[in-house]
């Protein structure tokens, strides 16, 4: 009994030197996935997954705060728009601190309607391959680096 006791006590000892995890007060994404590379244009919504790390945990807007409800704090840029014409902007909702550090990290999955991803035809071609590049910004506007998606197809109507 007493060699148990002596081996809760050394877990117990060990797991309460486990320092949290730090991150950088900079948001840190990765891209993880699409729900689909190939795409046809006005008819399929495109899913990107992707995840964070944020430091100081002050990523997303509060939906309650009317100062930053037109705050978009999550933007996709096509590449094949060199003016950026075609940028497609998010707010983030607010995400909740996790446990007793200030840090966050998670998930991310973004939603872009079919209307929003068209074929350029510029001339016109059966189809169009294109990334998004990415980035988001916290609420201290600290912006994270930028990640990109596979490449994507759109089979133009």
């Amino acid at each position: 009994m007493r060699i148990k006791f002596i081996i809760l006590a050394l877990v117990v000892f060990i797991s309460g030197c486990v320092k949290p995890t730090e991150y950088t007060e900079e948001p840190v994404i990765e891209f993880i996935s699409l729900n689909k590379n190939v795409i046809e244009e006005g008819i399929d919504s495109l899913i990107i997954t992707f995840s964070f790390k944020d430091g100081d945990g002050d990523i997303g807007i509060n939906p309650e705060d009317n100062t930053t409800q037109q705050i978009k704090n999550l933007k996709f840029y096509d590449s094949r728009d060199k003016s950026n014409l075609l940028t497609q902007e998010f707010t983030i909702p607010e995400i909740p601190g996790q446990g007793a550090g200030n840090g966050i990290s998670g998930e991310i999955s973004a939603k872009i309607h079919p209307r929003l991803i068209s074929c350029l035809n510029i001339p016109e071609d059966e189809s169009e391959t294109f990334v998004y590049s990415f980035q988001i910004e916290d609420r201290l506007g600290n912006l994270s680096n930028f990640a990109e998606t596979d490449t994507i197809t759109i089979l133009c109507e």
